[in-house]
């Protein structure tokens, strides 16, 4: 959560992305911040490491505190207040800010986060993906299971309509004994905009500086097993 947000410019200049507000259906109002991290929550992680800017650290901290004192006589006169407080604290005790000086891309901030990480498995969740249907912790249980089954690194990724195939980077890979879990091949570049059948697997589009990093990576460290 630490990029710049510029796609959601004018308004990221002064509201960091993760903090986004968003209207649920029954009225209620919350954050990304709090989509994600409560799914993660449901799906079983414990621990979630939050790589944000040094100037949107404080922000992020008075968000969590949730008003502190000054909101108390608000918060007893109102229980659905007092709800959500109690909320925010439940995640706060989950989350550890991590910060990235330099916002050099996706990579990099992964990189910033090898102490958090302690060599264990760890679950990379981009800050601006909001999982869909709102909640469901079954994707996340899925990719973890995947992982449990392999013990190789696993992507999670879905379909795009061909039109849009252009506007993503794409994992090619063969089926496996597994319904749904392919074994990766091969990633190609979004720029060479090739023609995929419709059936494509396709994952967010990363900067063009980290997808070459992916690329390299993938083929000097040939996938083990079937994933």
């Amino acid at each position: 959560m630490a990029g710049l947000g510029t796609r959601l410019y004018p308004v990221g200049v002064v509201l960091p992305k993760g903090l986004m507000p968003f209207v649920l259906a029954d009225g209620r109002l919350t954050t990304g911040l709090q989509l994600i991290a409560e799914t993660l929550l449901r799906a079983g992680i414990e621990q979630i490491g939050v790589v944000v800017s040094p100037e949107n650290r404080p922000v992020y901290e008075a968000f969590l505190e949730g008003g502190g004192e000054r909101y108390a006589p608000a918060r007893a006169k109102r229980p659905e207040m007092q709800l959500i407080y109690e909320s925010l604290r439940t995640l706060r005790a989950h989350l550890s800010f991590i910060e990235q000086p330099d916002l050099l891309g996706l990579g990099h901030a992964v990189w910033c986060a090898r102490a958090f990480a302690c060599g264990e498995p760890t679950l990379i969740f981009l800050g601006d993906h909001i999982p869909m249907p709102l909640g469901d912790p079954m994707p996340i249980r899925q990719v973890a299971q995947a992982y449990e089954t392999s013990q190789c690194p696993v992507y999670g990724v879905h379909r795009v309509p061909l039109s849009k195939v252009s506007a993503y980077g794409i994992l090619c890979g063969e089926a496996t004994d597994t319904p749904r879990l392919y074994r990766l091949l091969a990633t190609v570049a979004r720029s060479q905009r090739p023609t995929m059948p419709s059936n494509t697997c396709a994952r967010k589009r990363y900067p063009p500086m980290c997808s070459s990093r992916i690329a390299e990576f993938m083929l000097s460290h040939p996938p083990c097993g079937k994933r």
